[in-house]
């Protein structure tokens, strides 16, 4: 059976309908169908479903789909229909059933599945936590991988693997989808007998469904993995009755459950408590654990890094970024309570990392001599490091997160804002060495797309700087972080939707410059409240990764994120004197922004575009640009049916970033 039909790219939508006959396309999207609309038919999404940003499904994929990229010019590459609605909607086997006679492995070609297992772990930061690799490769030799864990890998691989053209034809064509929709059906088919192949594909769907921005449909499936694991006691797994490399695979399977829950800012792990935690031993090292035999004494959390093991210093450096959201997040502390809580999580922070090889000191000399398998997970440590000090100290400091102005002394704040802007330069400085290593960032997990942004949040405001290398600085940086969102956002919608909120924070600022003249060590304290606007929204967004999914109704529905950083119900109080419009038209695009950034002389302002009339809010005209300006609703107003703004750094394409050249 040739592969070419799961490896094509997916032609224009109007060539597949040539034997079909013209007008309107012969088949709709389910939303479209539903909605009793025209669809375009356009694939992998609709223009309409693009457009509402939703995800796009056909229902009913016909043969010709699967044909569609198959050379008119190469006879040997066609297969019979019924060969096609057999691989793509063979009925489920069952668990011994031999597949390896027919070819095929669960209606996928047997070569193509070894393909994405190899894509799955080059892609999945957690891969090696869920499957001992050599061990995973013999038992799928021999048929004994269950149906669920086989099809939510492949789903997960086909997001990112590519064909021999560079084409991501898998999930162009559904296949995705369909195999991850099909192992959820199988998986919670066995929810009532709980086991560890179970926790394997829910955490796999978990980062399937997040990806393709499915949040409700994810944190089921994350859920699952959690209570499952909690059932079967994975963390109090040992060596007794069973051999030492199936228990650190129990062992491993946990931190996998830890490290998910970890990324998300609603924990569902307080069935574990810390004391429990504690007592886990970390993972191996991966020279330990490919070999199957541990030849060095178990870590614990709390034991010195000993730097062997780079899944134990994940689950360190993601245990510190929960301690500052969780820290951040609590509402009950004053501000003095607030500095000492700051200031000692800083510290345990700083002296982690000072114990630290500097194998995991990544720097534009040793980045390149990093190992490729390695190499995301070393950046993600080191990112989520400094991502940690950017949010704790910018949770202080309103001109980056938007927050309630604190009474607290103006040094601490200098200080603070200081440490916040020296990190997301630091991180930015990370992004701009892998960028000159290699374009390609599909290996790198989402969390990396964030604070990209926390670091625009952040920087942004010193586009505008009087001070030119301050300025220029922050422009440069800017612009690698924006490449890293819509990079990284092309395979995590997530990321994708940052790139959006970003577009809104830099058009303010665009609009409505604060002309800071310094670095913030060098600004008066009073310059770094900024706006002085409470955007709870848009707060959340900045310091609490993907906190802003969450509405009062639950996690959002796909389709229906929030798109008002300023949705509440705080009231600042406006400043006196004149008014003037605050905002550019939508349609002002980033590479203007930026470019103006770049190149307008100091003091003067983005010119040539046409003030927006955002439910006519005001401004003071008055020269401290720090007065209380307008309210936070006014700021980031909700789009008619949760359109995105024209020009979207994610969705377009052919947006490139301005050169910096003078």
């Amino acid at each position: 059976m040739s592969l070419s039909i799961y490896m094509q790219p997916a032609p224009p939508f109007a060539e597949m309908h040539t034997t079909l006959g013209a007008g309107r396309p012969s088949t709709a999207c389910k939303h479209c169908r539903a909605q009793k609309v025209r669809c375009s038919g356009d694939a992998p999404s609709c223009k309409r479903c693009l457009r509402l940003h939703r995800h796009c499904v056909y229902q009913d994929i016909p043969a010709f789909r699967a044909n569609a990229g198959l050379s008119r010019n190469a006879p040997h590459q066609q297969i019979e229909s019924s060969q096609v609605k057999e691989s793509r909607h063979s009925p489920p086997l069952p668990d011994n059933h031999d597949i390896r006679s027919s070819g095929t492995k669960l209606g996928i070609p047997s070569q193509l599945v070894l393909g994405l297992v190899d894509t799955f772990f080059m892609h999945a930061y957690n891969a090696h936590l869920l499957f001992h690799k050599e061990t995973f490769l013999q038992d799928q030799a021999v048929g004994k991988i269950r149906q669920h864990v086989l099809l939510s890998l492949c789903a997960f691989a086909a997001i990112f693997h590519l064909d021999s053209n560079g084409h991501n034809s898998l999930n162009q064509h559904g296949f995705a989808t369909e195999w991850a929709e099909r192992a959820g059906r199988l998986v919670l088919s066995e929810v009532e007998t709980p086991n560890e192949d179970n926790i394997v594909s829910f955490l796999i769907l978990a980062l399937f469904w997040y990806s393709r921005g499915n949040w409700r449909r994810s944190h089921i499936h994350k859920g699952n993995a959690m209570q499952t694991a909690h059932i079967l006691k994975l963390a109090n797994k040992t060596d007794n009755g069973i051999s030492p490399l199936k228990a650190e695979v129990s062992r491993r399977r946990f931190w996998a459950c830890y490290l998910l829950n970890c990324h998300t800012s609603e924990s569902i792990f307080a069935i574990d408590p810390p004391r429990v935690i504690a007592n886990v031993p970390l993972p191996w090292s991966e020279t330990d654990f490919s070999a199957g035999a541990s030849v060095q004494s178990l870590e614990l959390m709390d034991s010195t890094p000993s730097g062997t093991s780079i899944y134990a210093e994940l689950v360190r450096a993601l245990s510190f970024w929960s301690a500052t959201y969780n820290l951040i997040k609590s509402p009950d502390m004053t501000s003095e309570t607030c500095l000492n809580e700051l200031y000692h999580l800083d510290t345990k922070l700083s002296k982690w990392w000072s114990n630290l090889p500097e194998i995991f000191h990544l720097t534009s000399s040793s980045l390149p001599q990093a190992h490729h398998q390695d190499l995301p997970k070393l950046v993600l440590i080191q990112v989520l490091y400094l991502q940690s000090l950017c949010a704790l100290h910018s949770s202080i400091v309103p001109l980056y997160s938007w927050g309630e102005e604190r009474k607290l002394p103006g040094l601490a704040l200098q200080l603070s804002a200081q440490i916040a802007f020296d990190n997301a330069c630091a991180v930015s400085e990370l992004f701009r060495n892998l960028l000159e290593r290699s374009k390609d960032t599909s290996n790198f997990t989402s969390f990396l797309g964030y604070a990209a942004y926390c670091g625009c949040a952040i920087q942004i405001p010193f586009m505008w700087c009087s001070n030119i290398s301050v300025k220029e600085k922050a422009t440069k940086n800017v612009q690698v972080n924006l490449q890293i969102i819509r990079s990284i956002g092309q395979n995590w919608k997530f990321v994708s939707l940052l790139g959006n909120y970003a577009e809104y924070i830099m058009k303010m600022h665009a609009n409505n410059p604060l002309y800071l003249d310094n670095e913030p060590k060098g600004l008066l304290p009073d310059k770094l409240n900024g706006f002085r606007v409470v955007a709870s929204q848009a707060r959340a967004s900045i310091l609490g990764h993907n906190a802003v999914l969450w509405k009062e109704d639950g996690i959002s529905v796909q389709g229906d994120e929030v798109m008002d950083l300023g949705f509440g119900s705080e009231q600042p109080v406006l400043g006196h004197g004149p008014r003037r419009h605050l905002l550019a038209d939508v349609g002002c695009n980033v590479e203007t922004v930026l470019h103006h950034a770049s190149h307008e002389p100091l003091g003067s302002r983005v010119s040539g575009q046409p003030a927006l009339n955002l439910r006519d809010a005001d401004i003071s005209t008055q020269e401290d640009f720090f007065q209380p300006l307008l309210g936070a609703s006014d700021l980031f107003e909700l789009l008619p049916d949760c359109d995105f703004p024209t020009g979207n750094i994610i969705v377009n394409n052919e947006w490139e970033l301005p050169s910096m050249d003078h």
